[in-house]
């Protein structure tokens, strides 16, 4: 065992410096639906929960990890104005993700031409503006999945699909089901692990 999982040098000081992108992800949400299913149903089993924590560390864990290694790799720093405006194009996209604003309007939010404005997005984010925005869209899909009795077609349209098979195959993509498969998960409390 000791040969095939290194020891990991980690402390809990280390936490402070972790970005967003480290517990921010479509793997981490799932988990804490899973979470939250469990807890509704009163599930009673210490284990289980036990063992949800130890996957929530282990993928913030590596998350920060890979997460450093693609910092390192961008040797460019931003300017600590260029994260202000960066901050603002995101806070943008996230209330008008249903409308999102045009590329020209989103460079005279952050003061930068689109190019630089891609790539820093994507060194300070961690990901592209539509793989952004995408997420942006799916976390509320989620979110009326599990608390919602619309169909998938009304989900569709509510997160800015005008297709309900495009937003079925972009769910899929991203987490590995269907929404109606995710749906009935939920009913029967078998959400993947």
């Amino acid at each position: 065992m000791k040969t095939k999982f290194p020891k990991v040098n980690f402390h809990q000081s280390q936490a402070f410096d972790w970005k967003n992108e480290n517990y921010n992800t479509h793997e981490l949400t799932l988990i804490f639906l899973q979470l939250q299913h469990s807890l509704k149903s009163n599930k009673k089993n210490s284990m289980y929960y036990e063992s949800k924590i130890g996957e929530i560390l282990a993928l913030i864990i590596d998350n920060h990890k890979n997460g450093n290694q693609k910092q390192r790799q961008e040797e460019k720093a931003l300017l600590s104005d260029d994260i202000k405006y960066l901050q603002l194009v995101k806070k943008e996209l996230d209330i008008n993700f249903l409308n999102p604003p045009t590329m020209e309007k989103l460079c005279s939010i952050s003061n930068m031409g689109a190019t630089k404005l891609k790539k820093s997005f994507k060194i300070n984010f961690g990901t592209t503006i539509y793989n952004y925005l995408r997420n942006v869209r799916m976390k509320k899909a989620i979110f009326l999945l599990s608390e919602n009795e619309l169909n998938i077609y009304n989900i569709a349209q509510s997160v800015g699909y005008k297709s309900s098979s495009k937003f079925s195959k972009t769910f899929k993509k991203i987490y590995g089901m269907t929404p109606s498969e995710y749906r009935n998960s939920l009913k029967f409390n078998t959400l993947p692990k």
